[in-house]
């Protein structure tokens, strides 16, 4: 998703908070605990405050992966072969050589 879609994904959150009145953009950042100068910030740098909306997100018990992926929590109880399990060995030393180019 990108910072419009999630940013109007937040202000429709809100919007069921307070439904007697237009959410701007302000209350969004508000929601989120920042400034409008830092919003306004994330928002020209094209980057999404995770953090802020982690947060946000805890307090409404609102599945992060919604808000910025429009992933359904159900989805994530099913299993994916996207990934592979890694061993992670911590007593082994290993080298690939000087790098020289032959």
């Amino acid at each position: 998703m990108n910072n419009y879609e999630i940013i109007e994904k937040l202000k429709d959150i809100i919007s069921q908070e307070f439904p007697d009145r237009i959410v701007y953009e302000k209350d969004v950042a508000k929601a989120l605990g920042m400034s409008k100068e830092s919003f306004s910030h994330f928002k020209k740098r094209e980057s999404v405050p995770v953090e802020q909306i982690a947060y946000f997100c805890a307090k409404r018990k609102i599945s992060i992966n919604w808000i910025l992926f429009d992933q359904m929590p159900k989805s994530l109880e099913e299993e994916t072969e996207k990934y592979t399990h890694i061993k992670y060995f911590s007593k082994i030393n290993a080298g690939a050589g000087g790098g020289a180019i032959q």
